[in-house]
């Protein structure tokens, strides 16, 4: 698979998990924020028997998340925020994934 096709599959399973951690945040009331790192993406915030996957490694290594921190709650209406997920070999393969804050975490076009 190309760069952007391996970015656009791991956006899919980065939104998803997004969501996930931002409900619990919600429903538990917790301030929950997800540190972006080498190799995948960490919740920090939640109990650990909250979410069956507290980490979630990328799928290809090459992967790069840009900031490095998100806020996923307690609030229910969140910051606007963007995430940038890029490839290390390939700076023309990108995926950006935002919320305006009331809408859920989604790829953009």
């Amino acid at each position: 698979s190309t760069p952007q096709q391996q970015l656009q599959e791991e956006s899919q399973r980065l939104v998803a998990w997004l969501e996930a951690a931002r409900t619990q945040a919600r429903s538990q009331g917790l301030v929950v924020r997800a540190k972006f790192e080498m190799g995948g993406v960490t919740v920090m915030g939640l109990p650990r028997a909250t979410l069956a996957q507290p980490r979630l490694q990328w799928l290809h290594p090459q992967t790069q998340a840009v900031p490095s921190e998100l806020v996923l709650g307690p609030e229910p209406i969140l910051p606007a925020q963007i995430i940038r997920l890029q490839h290390q070999r390939d700076p023309l393969a990108t995926v950006l994934i935002s919320t305006q804050g009331l809408r859920p975490f989604a790829p953009q076009p």
